[in-house]
């Protein structure tokens, strides 16, 4: 009779670790697919920030909204 509950004590046991793990491999397949999305995110953002073009006369614009005049000449010259 002990042999019994003692073995199905540890199936229940086991089938609680295996809803543990099941949960928890959900988790990093979760997280994983976070992190791919991020990476995708960056990967756009850096390809976008290289097609800028930095000469352009938007670039040559300063903090206060002013164009550097020397910049411009020396680039048309």
């Amino acid at each position: 009779m002990a042999d019994v509950a003692c073995t199905q004590l540890a199936r229940s046991s086991i089938k609680s670790y295996e809803a543990e793990i099941a949960a928890l491999k959900h988790q990093i397949e979760a997280l994983q697919m976070k992190v791919q999305a991020l990476e995708n995110y960056r990967h756009a953002k850096h390809k976008e920030y290289a097609g800028l073009k930095p000469n352009s006369r938007s670039s040559k614009l300063s903090t206060t909204g002013v164009i550097d005049v020397k910049t411009l000449y020396i680039d048309h010259n």
